[in-house]
This record gives structure tokens, C-alpha cells and sequence, in this order.
């Protein structure tokens, strides 16, 4: 099957992805939630909710909700209240992060450069055409399974 291949290719790559993460969890005593939530809204700051960290990284509301209290008790996180709209929260990374945040982007961009000796430029740039027109068709397929449509 051709879906195989695609969730083979996404499950090994989050492990190698967690084992290059992993000495940086440890060393700062975070589960791997925790970084990841860490290093989520330190690298996009524009999507600053419990609500953005859900969807974008798919992680479930309760445990993004633990894990942002836990961060905030450790001073790693500031909550604060957005001013046009007092529902939201919005979430960053205090000056006490710096440290964490250093750490794990060097992390991740240890992970970026050994994936990507496997390609060349040529090929990167086709992966990278590929990989955005299949995450576009998923999108589509998301938004049509939501609407309750059937997608077959």
C-alpha cells in the first residue's frame, strides 16, 4: 500500500526526530511534550494559543493544557490575556526559556541537517513541491471529513 510508505516515512522520522531531542529533554529535566510546546511557540510566535498548539502540532487539548501549567509553575511560560478579546490566552516563552530554547533548536537543526543529506538541492526543492501539494490535499480532506461529507 501506498499510504504505508507515507505514515512509515512520518512515524520513524518523528523517532529519529525525538532521539535528537531527547538529551535536550533530559538536561532540562522536560517530557517531550513540554519541549515540543516549548519549541513550537518559540519558533512561531504568530500562533500563540493552547488552541494553536492543538491543531497545528496535534496534540490533544488536555495534554497541551497540563503541560502549559506545568511550564508556567517552572517559569518557562507566561499566560497572558489578550487585550482585544479577553477569552484568549496567549502564550510565550519567558526570558528563563532562553537557555531551553537555544538548546533545542540546535536540536533541531542537527535533525534538519542530517535528514536533509539525503537529498540534493534539485531533489530537495521536489520533495518539498511534493510534500506541500500532499499536505494541501489533506487539508482539503480534513475540512471535508469535518463538514461530515463523506470522502470516498
Amino acid at each position: 500500500m501506498k499510504c504505508l510508505l507515507i505514515m512509515s516515512a512520518a512515524a520513524k522520522g518523528n523517532q529519529v526526530y525525538r532521539s535528537f531531542c531527547q538529551p535536550v529533554c533530559k538536561a532540562f529535566d522536560l517530557s517531550p511534550t513540554a519541549f515540543d510546546v516549548m519549541l513550537f511557540l518559540a519558533n512561531h510566535p504568530e500562533h500563540n494559543t493552547a488552541r494553536d498548539v492543538c491543531r497545528i502540532r496535534g496534540i490533544k487539548s488536555g495534554i497541551v493544557s497540563v503541560t502549559v501549567e506545568q511550564l508556567i509553575l517552572r517559569g518557562l511560560l507566561l499566560r497572558e490575556t489578550d487585550l482585544r478579546d479577553r477569552r484568549i490566552q496567549r502564550l510565550r516563552p519567558t526570558p528563563a526559556a532562553e537557555p531551553l530554547i537555544a538548546a533545542g533548536r540546535q536540536a533541531q537543526q542537527r535533525f534538519e541537517a542530517a535528514i536533509m543529506s539525503a537529498f540534493t538541492p534539485e531533489e530537495y526543492e521536489e520533495y518539498a513541491r511534493l510534500t506541500g501539494k500532499l499536505m494541501d490535499h489533506v487539508d482539503r480532506l480534513a475540512k471535508h471529513q469535518e463538514s461530515g461529507a463523506s470522502v470516498c
